[in-house]
């Protein structure tokens, strides 16, 4: 099981971590000015993991690894954590394939949502 948790970052920007039954974020995003483009982002993810291409492996140190997930338009939807090999990262990106698309919403700024200016 899984859940997409919405919340607020002090700078006012809405972002969604995507966290497994263990407490693991398998899956972040950057920072959104709208929360409904954040909201839009998990939609995308949901569908977009079952696409191999929207994935992009890296490994700029040679000693992590990690994945980014993309939209069609290369616009970057959220990067996993790092990883120690590249059979973990693997793993990391089964298991969000697997658990993405059916994961709850949980919407932690439902009270508290405004942008701070």
């Amino acid at each position: 099981m899984a859940t997409f948790t919405v919340s607020q970052r002090i700078n006012g920007d809405f972002q969604y971590n995507l966290e497994v039954s263990n407490g693991q974020v398998i899956l972040h995003s950057n920072g959104y000015f709208e929360k409904s483009d954040c909201l839009a982002t998990i939609e995308l993810v949901r569908r977009l993991v079952a696409v191999d291409a929207a994935f992009e492996c890296l490994s700029p140190s040679g000693d992590r690894f990690y994945f980014i997930l993309r939209s069609p338009a290369g616009t970057i939807l959220g990067m996993s954590e790092r990883f120690f090999n590249a059979p973990a990262m693997r793993s990391g990106m089964a298991s969000l394939k697997l658990m993405a698309p059916a994961a709850s919403l949980v919407d932690s700024t439902a009270l508290t949502s405004q942008r701070h200016t």
